[in-house]
């Protein structure tokens, strides 16, 4: 099974939608010719769209005739270790509005919410601390030049949280995310608040 593209349509704003939808329907293609003999959509509108490219390329009722696709096994190094490429502000900026608009929903009763034309579920936030967590470990120096220690982070997230009203979500999700072991699940963190 795929997973979820987490474009959703966008009805005001034709180039974008045009934009979402190719990036769905690259994605649907990628999945079906890695074997996959399955997906997922956000909405309801993408289903025909993800149906015709399956039933295009996929002409047996499944694909487990199908060799492996990926060549080489992931190991607990590759998961643990200091990031490569460019950590940007940007990025770090976007993963503390994401996750903490996701987690603020979560707890409010919505488990799927569309933020920023994207549909978001509960890994939205895993990732979103996850990312900012091993960042915050590593210390990787951002795109700025500044070192991304607990204080600079600090900074930028209570900078952030200024356009949000209080919420349980806001110490919960900067706890996840400057713990100073990775904690499981960060949904778990949350029921008593529901």
């Amino acid at each position: 099974m795929g997973g979820m593209a987490a474009q959703i349509p966008i009805k005001n704003d034709l180039e974008k939608n045009a934009i979402a939808m190719k990036k769905i329907s690259d994605d649907k293609l990628r999945e079906v010719l890695d074997g996959h003999d399955g997906t997922w959509v956000a909405h309801p509108g993408l289903i025909s769209t993800a149906k015709e490219i399956f039933d295009t390329h996929m002409t047996t009722p499944n694909q487990i005739h199908k060799d492996k696709i990926l060549n080489s096994e992931v190991t607990e190094t590759d998961l643990s270790c200091v990031p490569i490429g460019t950590c940007t502000e940007k990025t770090l900026i976007e993963n503390i509005n994401v996750g903490f608009v996701y987690l603020k929903s979560w707890i409010d009763g919505n488990g799927c919410v569309p933020i920023n034309d994207l549909m978001e579920d509960a890994a939205t936030a895993e990732i979103s601390r996850t990312q900012i967590w091993q960042w915050l470990k590593c210390k990787v120096t951002m795109d700025s030049g500044n070192k991304l220690t607990k204080k600079y982070f600090l900074n930028i997230f209570n900078k952030e949280m200024e356009k949000y009203e209080n919420h349980k979500a806001k110490e919960i999700f900067l706890n996840f995310c400057t713990s100073d072991v990775l904690e499981e699940f960060i949904t778990n963190s949350c029921y008593e608040h529901i």
